[in-house]
């Protein structure tokens, strides 16, 4: 195995959390949209993201399969508006100051939740044009 591997690329360690991140929610922490896989408290150190994989969180409404969901960002994507729970700032509206984060993989269900595949941090670049 080559002994340059650091990681599996899988999760991101957050070096100090922006605010109180409840597990389990969707959040952007130093410039990344992931899923909070530990609570942390502001300051807190002990932050760990899933910055891949497919996830069921709460999306806007009407949101269906293949629907790209964003997040408020600089103009042209590149750097993302930190939160700790993206849940009321996700939208289905795509624009020069949102970044596609996530995809859906299924409808919306009746409780306002659907699974969601994050997306490569890179594609806010190349989805968004200015």
């Amino acid at each position: 195995m080559a002994t340059n591997r650091k990681a599996s690329g899988e999760r991101f360690s957050v070096n100090t959390a922006s605010g109180t991140i409840a597990s389990g929610k969707p959040c952007v922490q130093e410039n990344f949209f992931g899923i909070a896989m530990d609570s942390a408290l502001v300051g807190g150190t002990e932050l760990t993201l899933a910055i891949t994989g497919i996830w069921n969180i709460a999306v806007p409404a009407s949101t269906v399969t293949g629907d790209l969901l964003y997040v408020p960002s600089s103009i042209g994507g590149v750097t993302l508006t930190e939160n700790v729970d993206v849940t009321a700032s996700l939208t289905r509206t795509s624009s020069n100051a949102n970044a596609p984060v996530c995809v859906a993989t299924t409808d919306r269900d009746a409780n306002g939740f659907a699974d969601v595949l994050i997306l490569p941090r890179a594609a806010s670049r190349a989805a968004t044009q200015v």
